[in-house]
C-alpha cells in the first residue's frame, strides 16, 4: 500500500538524483582534464623558452 508507493517514489527520486549528481562530476572531470591538458602544453612552451634563454647567456658569456 502506502510503504510501498512510498518506497517506489524514494528509489526513482535517489536514482534520479544520483544521475544527475554523476553527471555533473563528469563534466568537472572533462573540464578539468581540458585544464590540464592545457597547462601542460604550457609548460612546454615555458621549457623551451627557458632553454633558450639559457642558450641565449651561453652565447653572451663568449
Amino acid at each position: 500500500g502506502l510503504g510501498y508507493t512510498m518506497f517506489v517514489f524514494l528509489l526513482i527520486y535517489v536514482l534520479k538524483t544520483t544521475q544527475e549528481r554523476e553527471n555533473r562530476l563528469n563534466q568537472a572531470i572533462e573540464k578539468n582534464q581540458a585544464i590540464i591538458q592545457n597547462l601542460a602544453e604550457n609548460n612546454k612552451k615555458f621549457e623551451k623558452v627557458e632553454k633558450d634563454v639559457e642558450e641565449i647567456k651561453i652565447i653572451l658569456k663568449k
